[in-house]
Parts: C-alpha cells; sequence; structure tokens
C-alpha cells in the first residue's frame, strides 16, 4: 500500500507546485496595473502670501448643508504652534473630472517667527 501512495504523493505535489509557480508569474503583472496611481487632472491653486499646506491631515469629513451645499471639516497638523486662518482651497481643472470627484488642499497661515504662537 505504501509503495502506491508514494507515486501518487509525487504526482499530487508535482500538479500544486505547477499550479503555485503559474500563479506567481501572473501576480506581478496585474500587481503593476492595480498600483499604477490615477494622475490628478487638477493644479494647485495659487497660494497667498504666508499660506502654506499643512503637514498632514488626520481625519476629514464632508456633510451637505440645510441650503444645498457642502460642509468640508478636516482635523490637520502642523509643524508648530501659531498658524492661523485655516481652510480649503479647491484646486483648479479645466474640464469637469472624469470621476466627478474634485480635490482641495489644506492650507494656513504660517506665523511669522517659527513656533511662535500667537499675540492675543
Amino acid at each position: 500500500m505504501l509503495r502506491n501512495a508514494i507515486p501518487f504523493a509525487a504526482a499530487a505535489a508535482c500538479l500544486l507546485l505547477a499550479a503555485c509557480s503559474e500563479k506567481t508569474t501572473e501576480t506581478p503583472a496585474a500587481e503593476a496595473q492595480a498600483e499604477a496611481p490615477k494622475k490628478s487632472l487638477a493644479r494647485q491653486a495659487p497660494l497667498y502670501a504666508g499660506q502654506e499646506q499643512v503637514l498632514s491631515i488626520q481625519s476629514a469629513s464632508v456633510s451637505t448643508d440645510a441650503g444645498g451645499g457642502l460642509n468640508l471639516e478636516a482635523k490637520a497638523s502642523t509643524d508648530g504652534a501659531g498658524w492661523t486662518q485655516v481652510g480649503f482651497l479647491p484646486r483648479v481643472y479645466a474640464a469637469t473630472p472624469p470621476d466627478g470627484i474634485y480635490e482641495v488642499d489644506v492650507v494656513a497661515q504660517k506665523p511669522a517667527a517659527p513656533g511662535a504662537a500667537p499675540a492675543n
């Protein structure tokens, strides 16, 4: 009985290895296509003097307004204290985006002295 099991196990192992090798040759091509980032068709709007993009955004939300508009909220961090006039700056599009999603930048007024808190 053991004599019959060994050839069967060897054949099964060959089939499994052949199946695994086929998957590895197809996977990198599929991953390369999936990882290609979508190119943005927007350009950044001009910033006002002293205005810069925030360092990072931790969370954001969009809700509808009773008047039909949108309310944007974001929790962002900067590289120090004293940043003021935080807001959203819409990106400039030549035409309506193909996916219908418009982009905005979160910007703020940089303090005059690094790390300086605003005077009250």
